[in-house]
């Protein structure tokens, strides 16, 4: 079989491998018709905390509880559309939390906060507003803290390359060339991958974005291990590709629905 058939049954492989895995995501709900409206994040709260946003219609007060998802150090609550439809219309710009109020519940402890007009950036678009709750002082404030970013950066690059190196070495790759090739080769796919996944091209669901650039990484990988990993054949350099790439993306697909978006 010539290199390009093997890189196209390859992709083939890939491609129904990630279709296969992310089946229970579909399943499971994790990719629900639209993005939330509204998260809230905290990194210190009691994990067992309630959010409730209270919006008003008509001088009603129309309480509304945030969907809970806990990611690692982080909790994240969300407002969907879904939830709203009910209380707004469906389209135009139904989603103006203007006056709500969050209230945050943990314990026998009940907390009430405004959501105030520059935490409301975006609403009624296709992308969402973030919030960031602090129990500690009991504040809240629009958008993400500034290294919040820069550290699911590196903690999406060091789950890739650990997974990857360990492919790396077990199909012989030894010397400091081959190695140097593979960190910056990682390095530059891996940063396209998570960018693309953090939605900074579109917003969409992370998981439907992983799917259609998970084969773009592959993609772009092949052909610059075959033209700069020269310790081995050819066919390894296809070979590692594809294991490499398949081996990294199943965990990383395993863990995105509990990383931090």
């Amino acid at each position: 079989m010539k290199p390009l058939a093997r890189a196209a049954t390859a992709l083939l492989v890939m491609l129904t491998l990630l279709v296969a895995l992310t089946v229970p995501a579909f399943a499971a709900g994790l990719l629900p018709d639209h993005p939330p409206i509204f998260t809230v994040l905290t990194s210190d709260a009691p994990r067992d905390m309630d959010v409730t946003i209270e919006l008003q219609k008509n001088g009603e007060i129309i309480p509304i509880k945030l969907e809970r998802n806990r990611r690692f150090w982080e909790t994240h609550y969300f407002l969907r559309r879904e939830a709203t439809i009910r209380i707004t219309a469906w389209y135009g710009n139904p989603y103006d939390l203007k006056d709500a109020v969050l209230v945050f519940e943990a314990g026998d402890e009940i907390r009430r906060l405004p959501v105030t007009d520059d935490m409301l950036s975006s609403t009624g678009q296709q992308s969402e507003d973030y919030v960031f709750y602090r129990w500690k002082n009991n504040s809240l404030t629009a958008g993400l803290p500034p290294l919040r970013a820069p550290l699911l950066f590196l903690l999406w690059i060091a789950v890739a390359l650990a997974v990857e190196s360990v492919v790396f070495r077990l199909y012989g790759y030894r010397r400091a060339r081959s190695w140097l090739a593979f960190l910056i080769l990682n390095l530059i796919t891996q940063s396209i991958h998570h960018m693309i996944i953090a939605g900074l091209f579109l917003r969409v669901e992370r998981l439907r974005l992983y799917i259609m650039s998970a084969p773009l990484v592959f993609l772009i990988e092949l052909p610059a291990c075959i033209a700069l990993l020269n310790e081995q054949k050819r066919e390894k350099a296809i070979s590692f590709a594809l294991t490499a790439n398949l081996a990294s993306q199943i965990v990383l697909a395993l863990l995105i629905g509990h990383m931090p978006a």
